[in-house]
C-alpha cells in the first residue's frame, strides 16, 4: 500500500494527461454509433455481454437523438453514466481512485425493449478498472494504441507512470473480468492510457467455499455449546456444586463453555491483595496504541488526497503514531515479567516437580493449548468467511481476496507459528508476525530461566552475553543494509541511497527477528525474577523516586520522539540508526521497568492510583483476544464506507474509523475470550491440570512485600492472560 512518490512526480510533469482523462463510458455514451455490433464483434466477450452491451447503445443513442423507443424507458442509461466514477478534485494530491455510486449501478433493473428478443432484464453491474497512465511508454502524443502491455508492466510494477482506478457501471452481462477488461481495453484506445486488470462485485456468485462453511459451522457449533453450558450453568450448576453430576468431566466441558460464568470472570474488577494493577492499565494502552497506530495507517494510505495526509507525520504530537510500535515492545515486556514471575514462584514451592521433564513439557503445552483456539478462529475467520462479508464493498473491488490471499495458501505456516521465518514476504493475517515472534522467544526464555534457577550470578552473566549478541546483531544489520531507523515508510522520508536491500529484509532481520525483540522479553524476565525473590518492602528516597520517575519518563519520550526530525526529512547518519535501532527498545524497557518496579512497591503515587483503577481489569483480560480481532475489525470498519476515504484530519479519524474500531474489538472479545480462550484453558485444566500441579486460586499464597504497602498495591493477576503479554 506504499505509494511511490517518484512515480506520482513523473506522472505530474505530464499531469495534463490525467486532468484530461474523461471517464471510459462516456465516450461510448455519446458516440454509440462507434461501437456497433461489428466493433464488439472482434471482441471475444460472451453471448450475453454482448446483447446487453447492444441494450445500452440503443439506449444511449435514444436518449442522444432524443427520439423515444415504444414502450421502454431509456432514461436508466443516464443512471448508469451517473453511477461511473469521474475525475474529481484534487488529482495532484493524490487522488487516483475515482470510484462510482454502487447503489445506484446495481439498482439499474428494466425490462428489455418490447421488440427485443432477450429474455432477460437490463441490470447494472459495477466493476473497477485499474488504469496505466505512462507516458513514457505510450508517448508524448495522443496515439490509438487501445491497449499497452509495456505500459501495465512498468506503472504496475513500479516504473515510470502511474496507475489510475476508475470505477465503471457496465451492464451485467458484462461485469465480469474477463469481458469487462476486453471492452474497456477497446473503448479507451487513443487516450494514452491502458487498461491493465478490471475487477467487477458479482453479488450473485458471493458464497463461501466448502472451508468458509466448514468454519461457519464450527463457530455455529461452539455457539450452541456455550448456550447450553451457559442454561446448564446458570439454572442449575449455581445451586448443585456439589452434586455428583456437577463433577462429570461432560458436565465440566460443557460449563466451561458457559457464557455467564466466563463473562463473571472477565468483568471481575477486583484486584486481589498483592497484585500489580499497573500492568493491566499497560495492556490497555499498549492496545489502543497498537490499534490507533494501524487505524492511522489504513487512513493516511488509503486516503484519496495522500499528499494532503502526508503533512500529518511532521507533526511532533503524531510522532506517538508513526512511533507506535514501541506498543508491541510493551507485550513481549509484560510476556517477559509475567512468564518469569509465576515460573519462579512454582519453583520456590516445588523445585524438583517444576524442573522435572514433564514440567518442561506443559511449560510448551501449556503455551499453545492456552494461545492457539482463540488464534486459529481467527485465522480461519479473516481466511475463508471474512472476504464473503467484503466482497460487496466498493472501497475493496478486488482487494478482499488480495487480503486473505497469503492465507489461503500460508495458513498452516501461522499454525506453526513460523509466519516470521518462512515466506515471510507474503504472511497470513499480518499482524500474527507478533505471536510467532514471541513463541519462539518463548521457546528459548529457558536458556535465562535455568541458570538464573542455578545462580543469579550465572544468569545474569548469561543474560548480559544473550543482550550483547541481540545489540551486535541489529547493528550489524543496520550497517550492513544501510537500513533505516524505523519500519514507518511515506513520501518524503530521507532514504539512504546504499540501501539497496528488497524492503522485506527490514521485517525479516529487525522488526520481526526474536533475536532483535529479545532484549526487552529479558529485561521483563529479570524485573519477574527480582520481584519474586524479593518480597520484603523495598525502602526507596522520596529523591530518588522522583529522580527514577522523571528518568523513566525522559528515556520512553525520547524513543518516542526521537524520530522527529527525521520524519521531517533530516538524514540520520548510519551511525546512529544502527545505535537507535539497538537500544530504543531496551531504553523503553527500562522506563517500563522502573514504572512496575515502584507501583509494585507503592512509590507509585497518583500513577498507580490511576494505573490500578479497577475498569483496567477486565479489559486487560481482554487485550489478548482484543489484539486478535482487531485488524478484521478496522478492515471492515472500512469496507463500510461507500465513499472513497478522504483524509479530513486526525480527529475525523479517530472518531470514524478509530473509535468505532476499538469499543467493537473489545465487545467482541468478549465473546471470543469466553468461548475459544477460557473454555479451552478450562478444558486444559480437567485433562491436564495435574500434570501441570497448579494450586486452586483459592489456595495461592500471598506473595506480596510482606510490609503492606499504603497505597495498596496488587500481586500480578497471574489468573488470566498469565504469560500471553
Amino acid at each position: 500500500m506504499q505509494m511511490n512518490e517518484e512515480r506520482l512526480k513523473k506522472a505530474m510533469e505530464h499531469k495534463e494527461l490525467l486532468l484530461d482523462r474523461k471517464p471510459s463510458l462516456e465516450s461510448v455514451m455519446k458516440k454509440p454509433g462507434q461501437f456497433d455490433s461489428a466493433v464488439l464483434g472482434g471482441i471475444a466477450v460472451s453471448q450475453k455481454c454482448q446483447s446487453d452491451f447492444q441494450l445500452m447503445l440503443l439506449a444511449a443513442q435514444s436518449i442522444l437523438s432524443n427520439k423515444p423507443i415504444a414502450g421502454w424507458d431509456t432514461s436508466f442509461i443516464i443512471s448508469q453514466l451517473d453511477a461511473c466514477g469521474k475525475p474529481g478534485p484534487g488529482i495532484l494530491r493524490g487522488n487516483l481512485q475515482w470510484m462510482g455510486a454502487y447503489q445506484e449501478c446495481i439498482n439499474i433493473n428494466v425490462p428489455p425493449p418490447p421488440s427485443s428478443t432477450q429474455d432477460h432484464p437490463y441490470q447494472g453491474g459495477y466493476c473497477r478498472a485499474s488504469i496505466a497512465i505512462n507516458p513514457t511508454v505510450l508517448g508524448r502524443k495522443k496515439r490509438s494504441t487501445p491497449h499497452t502491455d509495456a505500459a501495465c508492466t512498468s506503472a504496475l510494477g513500479g516504473g515510470s507512470g502511474v496507475t489510475i482506478s476508475e470505477d465503471v457501471c457496465l451492464p451485467k452481462g458484462c461485469a465480469n473480468d474477463h469481458d469487462a477488461t476486453l471492452i474497456l481495453q477497446s473503448v479507451t484506445g487513443g487516450d494514452n492510457s491502458s487498461v491493465c486488470r478490471v475487477t467487477c462485485i458479482d453479488p450473485d456468485n458471493n458464497t463461501l467455499s466448502w472451508r468458509g462453511v466448514v468454519v461457519v459451522v464450527v463457530l455455529c457449533v461452539t455457539l450452541v455449546v456455550a448456550l447450553i453450558g451457559t442454561i446448564i450453568d446458570y439454572f442449575w450448576y449455581q445451586d448443585n456444586k456439589e452434586h455428583r453430576l456437577a463433577k462429570a468431566i461432560p458436565i465440566r466441558m460443557l460449563l466451561a463453555f458457559s457464557f455467564y460464568t466466563n463473562t463473571v470472570e472477565i468483568m471481575a474488577a477486583k484486584n486481589r491483595p498483592g497484585a500489580i494493577g499497573a500492568i493491566h492499565c499497560i495492556r490497555v494502552f499498549s492496545m489502543v496504541w497498537v490499534m490507533s497506530g494501524h487505524v492511522y495507517e489504513f487512513g493516511l494510505l488509503l486516503s484519496n488526497n495522500v499528499l494532503d495526509a502526508t503533512p500529518i507525520i511532521k507533526d511532533f504530537a503524531t510522532q506517538v503514531l508513526t512511533n507506535a510500535y514501541f506498543s508491541v515492545d510493551s507485550f513481549f515486556f509484560l510476556s517477559g515479567v509475567l512468564l518469569s514471575f509465576m515460573w519462579f514462584k512454582e519453583l520456590k514451592r516445588n523445585r524438583k516437580a517444576v524442573m522435572s521433564p514433564s514440567a518442561w513439557v506443559m511449560f510448551y503445552v501449556h503455551r499453545i493449548v492456552r494461545l492457539s483456539p482463540p488464534y486459529y478462529m481467527i485465522l480461519a475467520f479473516y481466511t475463508w468467511v471474512f472476504p464473503y462479508l467484503i466482497n460487496q464493498s466498493p472501497l475493496f473491488v478486488g482487494l478482499s481476496d488480495a487480503l486473505a490471499g497469503p492465507c489461503t495458501k500460508n495458513w498452516w505456516i501461522n499454525f506453526l507459528y513460523l509466519q516470521n521465518i518462512i515466506d515471510y514476504k507474503n504472511q497470513c493475517y499480518v499482524i500474527s508476525w507478533y505471536l510467532a515472534t514471541d513463541m519462539q522467544i518463548h521457546i528459548f526464555a529457558p536458556i535465562v530461566l535455568i541458570p538464573l534457577a542455578i545462580s543469579p550470578l550465572i544468569g545474569f552473566a548469561v543474560s548480559a552475553l544473550l543482550f550483547f549478541l541481540s545489540a551486535a546483531a541489529s547493528i550489524f544489520t543496520i550497517y550492513h543494509f544501510h537500513m533505516p531507523p524505523t519500519d514507518f515508510t511515506f513520501p518524503g522520508l530521507v532514504s539512504d541511497p546504499q540501501d539497496t536491500a528488497d524492503p522485506s529484509y527490514y521485517t525479516f532481520y529487525v522488526y520481526d527477528a526474536p533475536w532483535i525483540r529479545f532484549p526487552i522479553y529479558l529485561m521483563g524476565i529479570l524485573l519477574g525474577y527480582y520481584l519474586q525473590n524479593n518480597k520484603r518492602k523495598v525502602k526507596i528516597p522520596t529523591v530518588v523516586n522522583i529522580i527514577g520517575w522523571a528518568l523513566s519518563f525522559a528515556l520512553m519520550l525520547t524513543v518516542v520522539f526521537g524520530l522527529y526530525d527525521f520524519m521531517r526529512g533530516t538524514e540520520i547518519p548510519l551511525f546512529w540508526r544502527a545505535l537507535y535501532t539497538a537500544f530504543s527498545r531496551p531504553a523503553w524497557g527500562l522506563g517500563l521497568s522502573w514504572i512496575v518496579y515502584a507501583c509494585y512497591y507503592g512509590y507509585g503515587g497518583p500513577f498507580n492510583s490511576f494505573m490500578s483503577w479497577n475498569i483496567w481489569i477486565p479489559l486487560g483480560r481482554l487485550t489478548y483476544c482484543a489484539y486478535l480481532l482487531h485488524l478484521t475489525v478496522a478492515i471492515y470498519v472500512v469496507a463500510t464506507q461507500k465513499e472513497a476515504l478522504h483524509w479530513s484530519g486526525a480527529l475525523d479519524t479517530g472518531i470514524h474509523e478509530l473509535l468505532p474500531t476499538v469499543v467493537i474489538s473489545y465487545l467482541i472479545a468478549i465473546i471470543w475470550s469466553s468461548a475459544f480462550e477460557i473454555s479451552t484453558s478450562k478444558i486444559e485444566m480437567i485433562f491436564l491440570g495435574n500434570l501441570r500441579k497448579r494450586p486452586h486460586r483459592e489456595a495461592h499464597e500471598s506473595i506480596a512485600p510482606k510490609t503492606e504497602n499504603s497505597n495498596g498495591t496488587w500481586i500480578l493477576d497471574s489468573d488470566k492472560n498469565d504469560i500471553k503479554f
